[in-house]
């Protein structure tokens, strides 16, 4: 899946606070990111925060056509909500679903397209994603492309990463639980499961576990 971030350079506000340690700054930054979907299923993550909030009338807007279709896993299958055209959504359950930072989901679509999130960077010192046994669909929750042995990932031996390719599932099982040692399923891959900003992925666990992030934009 081709994506392309541009975190804008905005709006920057700070409030200095002297402590013991060092200076303590209020930061905001506003950015939009570009997801490219092709034609039948793609996995994909909204890594921003949206005004006034994550729901899928707000992040897709119109982008998305008449019988295009998000799937939201909900631990034994998935959930789903059709696009009836014009930011229009029709649920497979009685409340509306959202998709928020540390969230996945797959999009269903019969022509291929972009769609843009917009929204404030999540930031601070305890970003959340709380997994459990058995599978999870999940994203890092603040938008970068990097292996999960450098963002903290919790994993342990035997544990298993997918990713969804267009056709079929590449995968990674952990070998042990430092997030650094991995078997791939294809020579090809990276040498650690390395999602693309606004990429989700399936992850199978033996246990529970959470997934915490400590994110500033400087």
């Amino acid at each position: 899946m081709r994506t392309k971030t541009l975190l804008l350079a905005a709006v920057l506000s700070a409030a200095g606070a002297a402590t013991s340690l060092a200076q303590v700054y209020s930061v905001n930054a506003v950015g939009y990111i570009n997801v490219s979907l092709g034609v039948g299923y793609t996995m994909i993550a909204n890594q921003l925060n949206a005004s006034p909030s994550n729901s899928l009338e707000t992040i897709f807007g119109s982008a998305l056509g008449a019988g295009d279709t998000v799937f939201k896993f909900n631990g034994v299958g998935f959930d789903s909500a059709v696009s009836a055209g014009g930011g229009v959504f029709l649920y497979s359950t009685p409340s509306p679903f959202t998709l928020g930072p540390g969230e996945g989901a797959f999009v269903q679509t019969g022509t291929a397209k972009t769609v843009t999130f917009v929204g404030e960077v999540p930031q601070g010192p305890a970003l959340n994603v709380v997994m459990v046994p058995g599978y999870n669909l999940v994203s890092s929750i603040v938008p970068q492309s990097v292996g999960l042995g450098s963002i903290g990932f919790p994993i342990a031996a035997s544990d298993t990463v997918f990713f969804y390719n267009g056709t079929g599932f590449d995968s990674y099982i952990s070998l042990d639980n430092t997030a650094t040692n991995w078997l791939s399923s294809s020579p090809t891959l990276p040498p650690q499961p390395t999602p693309a900003v606004g990429q989700s992925f399936f992850v199978q666990r033996s246990a529970g576990a959470t997934w915490t992030r400590n994110f500033v934009v400087n």
